[in-house]
């Protein structure tokens, strides 16, 4: 893996700052990817700031995800369409090296409190939003990296895909 990045602060008024990232990931596994964030903190007291940010983030894989020699495991789920009979089936969980980073919009919107009264203390509160982009590219964990697809009429009918 490799990388690099640029990070600023810039103020823009007395109270208003404006901050900035950008990063360039290489990995062995996936390729290149890019992340960045931009943001703005607005301090118009002493005692609050609040903050705004919207960034593209990425997740790649770890060392299980990637790596794992697998393992198997009975498992069972209702099917809702049988009678809700369970379903038996051998769940196997193996790293794959086709896993890709996963990547997500994520805005937040925050303030951090200072009261006078409590010197030192410090406390926020974050509302964020996260948009997953590439849900698809998830590790598979089921049926030796295939997708266990429920039957839609009876137990006999289970198959997998893909």
């Amino acid at each position: 893996m490799a990388e690099g990045y640029v990070e600023t602060l810039i103020p823009v008024a007395e109270g208003l700052n404006f901050n900035g990232a950008a990063r360039y990931t290489s990995y062995s596994t996936s390729g290149g990817t890019d992340s960045w964030k931009l943001g703005l903190t607005i301090a118009r007291s002493a005692i609050s700031t609040f903050r705004a940010t919207r960034s593209a983030d990425i997740r790649a894989g770890n060392l299980a995800e990637l790596f794992s020699p697998g393992t198997a495991r009975t498992n069972s789920v209702t099917n809702d369409f049988d009678n809700n009979n369970s379903l038996l089936f051998v769940q196997k969980l193996e790293g794959s090296t086709k896993v890709q980073p996963e990547t997500a919009k994520t805005d937040v919107l925050g303030v951090v409190f200072q009261p006078r009264a409590v010197p030192g203390l410090q406390a926020s509160v974050d509302y964020y939003s996260i948009q997953d982009l590439q849900p698809d590219q998830r590790p598979d964990r089921t049926a030796g990296g295939r997708r266990l697809l429920l039957p839609t009429k009876s137990r006999n009918t289970a198959t997998t895909c893909c």
